[in-house]
């Protein structure tokens, strides 16, 4: 559900650019097309982990209160 909006980003996206190209220069509507998705893109590379982690800032005091082990990131989480 979290993942759903991507296909509706970009559908509105395609008909926002298509708009602006036939309202304006096809030029215009390639470029706010693509200038979204570099924007998009840096956006995610940069801010994606801070958020990740700034979402669960809670649990390792939670698993501290517990004295439970807590890790950021566990590649073995798939094999439990």
């Amino acid at each position: 559900m979290q993942y759903g909006f991507v296909p509706q980003l970009a559908l509105a996206l395609t008909i926002g650019a298509v708009a602006l190209g036939q309202l304006t220069s096809p030029l215009y509507g390639w470029l706010l097309f693509g200038g979204v998705l570099v924007v998009a893109l840096i956006g995610s590379i940069m801010i994606g982990p801070r958020w990740q982690l700034r979402c669960v800032a809670d649990r390792k005091e939670f698993a501290a209160e517990h004295g439970w082990l807590y890790g950021d990131k566990n590649s073995q989480l798939g094999l439990r």
